[in-house]
């Protein structure tokens, strides 16, 4: 399965150190708009640009160059950055979901009838799919916790998925 990422979603993974299991479990693919947004990063350092650089690289996420006139659309239909502009449109013209943790962007996805998925079920998913071990997956959305923007009910539900896993 194909899933597009927006920036809000790699960086998460990123910094939950599963984005490299994430490829394991899905085709993930971002924009060249994405890319240059999580790459300012490369100037400090940030561990997300590193690993989005190194992913790339090996091919494990693909960069797709999108349609700019759709894209452009967006940004100034919805008044949507470049990245969400541009994943909206990579997920509608090759109709695969798109994650994203930016709230305007995933009410604007559903909207338009896409699948959006949170970045908070790649965690319960490769535990699911036993990628990653149960300590791994619950460290990984603490982490997702503490440097997201979810709210309270969202964090919840992700940590009973993980927890319905065991049983």
């Amino acid at each position: 399965m194909k899933v597009a990422l927006d920036s809000s979603a790699i960086i998460l993974l990123a910094k939950a150190d599963i984005l490299r299991q994430a490829c394991s479990i899905a085709n993930l693919e971002t924009t060249e708009e994405v890319k240059a947004e999580v790459m300012q990063g490369l100037k400090k350092s940030k561990k997300d640009a590193l690993y989005l650089q190194e992913l790339a690289k090996e091919g494990k996420i693909k960069i797709v160059k999108i349609e700019s006139r759709l894209a452009e659309k967006f940004k100034k239909d919805f008044n949507l950055g470049p990245g969400e502009a541009s994943i909206i449109a990579l997920s509608i013209k090759q109709k695969i979901p798109m994650t994203t943790d930016d709230n305007k962007a995933r009410k604007i996805g559903k909207i338009l009838g896409l699948q959006v998925l949170p970045s908070l079920n790649f965690p319960v998913i490769l535990y699911r799919k036993k990628k990653i071990s149960y300590e791994k997956a619950k460290a990984a959305l603490s982490v997702m916790e503490r440097e997201g923007w979810f709210g309270e009910d969202v964090i919840r539900e992700a940590f009973n998925n993980l927890k319905e896993e065991t049983r």
